[in-house]
């Protein structure tokens, strides 16, 4: 900034600078303060220069005793000190560091996580965040699984695995960004007010012809963008809100191939009729959130393997798995961070960060194991038998993926084919035939009154219906009333309603 520029500047506008700087620092105390995991700041020579309540309480410090400790008096018996002066050293963090405190009774189990803290300087020293978790000693544990044994007649309860300290530090981070990023957006919107409502009236003032109103409209835009982020920055604190339903897993991967297929994720369908409690929309943003994240990582012939299995009864989880690609240690950590993927348009999107927490509202759960993304939610009753699926077959994408909406929303396993070839494939090593065969009369190759001729040499009581716009009254294999046909098949001509759709499917399974 020239000197000329910060000379004209107003003593009250210095002073709200200030003010607002001064307001920001505190707001920063606040946060590492009430931060629910132990945390200190740790110099390279081991001494603490500054600790959390969190932590001062893990280790029975007065507050005024954080300075006269270091990581040598509170773990002894441990190279904690060479750790924390290898990672101001090198800058690399350091995770999953475990440490063993004490004999017996007194025993203490710790994890600990180091990360280079630039931010904090003493000198030209380099400090380093020192994370702690404790984890519950084996008598504790004892006395926890003996709490746990049910009284003669009471139903027992289900035993809960403990918690990985990793998946404490991640929560307790996306806590910490959460409160944040609500301090940032409400300063934010407050100064695009400002920004905006002066920069439309000097806009205005301006003369047409003016060369200064293409620079006024510039950074009217540039506030809108940076408008759209804030909006996205309140979708960590105000999640938007998605319904669960029961979602057929083997069918949504089906109809949602092509969409993923951009992000380069192959869907391997799971087994027949397994059911997710959760929202088919929701499902399908996390999985490609993650693949965009991923996409650069991959090199030119990676692929990302979509995987689903049942847990137990309760759970399902799927798995997004990237085999033999390297993903470096800082990209996992930056994972569920927000704006941290590659750009969509001008500006990175806010990725898995803005879904997590509308995924956790419906009960499911996401983390890193190892080459994969793991993400669970409650399992739902199973999809009915083969023999209780519809088939239904249609040319024209579009059609095909309404009709399947309608089906499934009312309870019924759809299994979809976009030729009458595709079916009979589909179909060739199934022992029963379908609930129904729902088929267009003019496709491409075979004609859907073919295709049903010839799944009813396999199956000769196959109820069938029967769609088509073109087709004329004489030309029908039967009509919607069942004139001129047994019971086994029905007509129905587009357009048509789904209620209309799902009035004549009862009808004929109705067994």
């Amino acid at each position: 900034m020239q000197r000329a520029e910060y000379e004209s500047w107003k003593p009250v506008d210095v002073a709200r600078l200030l003010a607002l700087v001064e307001s920001e620092r505190r707001y920063f105390q606040e946060l590492l303060a009430k931060l629910p995991v132990a945390v200190a700041v740790v110099s390279a020579a081991g001494e603490l220069r500054a600790a959390n309540r969190a932590f001062r309480d893990t280790f029975g410090l007065a507050a005024e005793d954080v300075a006269r400790t270091s990581v040598t008096g509170l773990f002894a018996e441990a190279p904690v000190a060479d750790w924390v002066r290898e990672v101001a050293e090198t800058g690399a963090s350091l995770g999953e560091c475990e440490v063993l405190t004490g004999e017996g009774e007194s025993a203490r189990h710790f994890h600990l996580r180091m990360d280079p803290a630039p931010e904090w300087t003493h000198g030209e020293q380099r400090e380093v965040l020192l994370t702690v978790l404790e984890a519950a000693g084996e008598a504790e544990g004892e006395a926890e699984e003996q709490e746990s044994v049910p009284e003669p007649g009471e139903k027992p309860q289900p035993s809960r695995p403990a918690p990985d300290p990793a998946q404490q530090v991640e929560r307790a981070k996306r806590a910490a960004l959460e409160r944040l990023a609500a301090r940032v957006a409400h300063v934010a919107n407050n100064l695009l007010m400002i920004i905006g409502g002066y920069g439309e009236e000097i806009l205005e003032s301006l003369p047409e012809g003016d060369v200064r109103r293409a620079g006024m409209a510039e950074i009217l835009r540039a506030a809108e963008r940076l408008g759209r982020l804030t909006r996205d920055l309140n979708a960590l604190t105000a999640p938007r809100e998605y319904e669960a339903a029961s979602v057929p897993l083997e069918a949504w991967m089906r109809e949602a191939a092509a969409r993923l297929e951009e992000f380069r994720v192959v869907a391997e369908p799971p087994a027949p009729g397994l059911c997710a409690q959760a929202s088919p929309e929701l499902l399908e943003e996390i999985v490609i959130e993650a693949a965009r994240y991923l996409r650069p990582m991959l090199g030119e012939t990676g692929r990302l393997r979509l995987a689903a299995l049942a847990l137990d009864s309760e759970r399902v989880q799927l798995r997004l798995e990237w085999p033999g690609a390297q993903i470096r240690e800082e990209a996992r950590e930056r994972f569920f961070e927000p704006f941290a993927g590659e750009k969509a348009g001008t500006d990175p999107p806010l990725g898995l960060a803005g879904l997590v927490k509308s995924w956790e509202k419906l009960g499911g759960s996401m983390r890193l194991e190892g080459d994969a993304l793991v993400i669970e939610c409650p399992r739902a009753p199973d999809a009915a038998a083969e023999e209780e699926a519809v088939l239904l077959v249609e040319d024209e994408p579009g059609i095909r993926s309404l009709v399947a909406r309608a089906l499934e929303r009312a309870g019924y396993a759809v299994v979809q084919a976009g030729s009458a070839q595709e079916a009979l494939e589909l179909w060739q090593d199934r022992r029963h035939a379908p609930a129904v065969l729902v088929t267009d009369l003019t496709m491409p190759g075979i004609s859907g009154k073919e295709l049903a001729e010839r799944m009813r040499m396999r199956f000769p009581e196959l109820r069938v219906l029967f769609v088509s716009g073109y087709a004329s009254e004489e030309d029908l294999p039967g009509r919607a009333d069942g004139a001129g046909q047994d019971q086994k098949t029905r007509f129905l001509h587009k357009p048509f309603t789904t209620q209309r759709l799902l009035e004549l499917i009862r009808q004929l399974d109705a067994r």
